[in-house]
């Protein structure tokens, strides 16, 4: 290579050559033309990986993780733009299935949120047993309150139960005392026989006619 090549600034070595590199090592260091390139990258749901890689290919710029991840840190309203951005995604994902309070639909959104509200790849990764985690949670949280209802449906059911027989004793009671009643005016209007009048008689029999009565029916029991 002559001594005039040499000279040259790297990257103007010849015709065709690659452009030179740009370092930025601080947040403070990133220059205007950049700043909205990165604000749609964060906004639209990349991760800070995305970005570097992106700026890398796109802007021969290279730019650490640290860097990022302090530039969209210190921006709160860059942070506000993501959010509705996200929120926005999941709308529309979640109108695409058709209706939109199904548990399909539910679902998905909560997937689509945990992935792309994640700001690394770590963070935005989303599994198999992850989803599967997230439906068998849901599913767990149904059959509870499935339980749950069922046993308010008994226990309802047994108040109501309860209350019924005894309004059937209490009629039963009343009923004794009347019948007992009539039974000692027949046993005195037939006083001196020597045999139970056909008054007695009735009277004892519908007594014990009372008495072989169930407080509730078996089907109902």
């Amino acid at each position: 290579m002559s001594e005039e090549a040499k000279n040259k600034p790297n990257g103007a070595t010849g015709k065709g050559a690659e452009a030179p590199v740009q370092v930025i090592k601080k947040v403070g260091d990133i220059p205007e033309g950049l700043l909205k390139f990165i604000d749609d990258l964060l906004e639209d749901g990349a991760t800070f990986e995305d970005v570097v890689e992106t700026l890398q290919e796109e802007r021969q710029t290279q730019m650490s993780l640290r860097v990022v991840s302090g530039y969209f840190r210190a921006n709160l309203n860059l942070q506000k733009r993501r959010v509705l951005r996200q929120v926005e995604k999941a709308r529309e994902l979640k109108k695409s299935l058709g209706d939109p309070e199904s548990e399909e639909a539910s679902l998905a959104d909560a997937v689509f949120m945990t992935g792309y509200m994640g700001l690394t790849r770590k963070g935005a990764e989303i599994k198999l047993k992850d989803i599967e985690s997230i439906r068998l949670s849901k599913e767990n949280l149904r059959l509870r309150n499935q339980v749950l209802r069922q046993k308010d449906q008994q226990n309802r059911q047994q108040k109501t139960y309860r209350h019924l027989r005894a309004e059937v004793e209490k009629s039963k009671l009343e009923f004794y005392k009347l019948k007992t009643a009539a039974l000692k005016r027949a046993m005195a209007a037939e006083e001196g026989q020597n045999q139970l009048g056909p008054q007695t008689k009735r009277a004892i029999e519908e007594i014990y006619g009372v008495a072989s009565i169930p407080s509730f029916p078996a089907e109902i029991r």
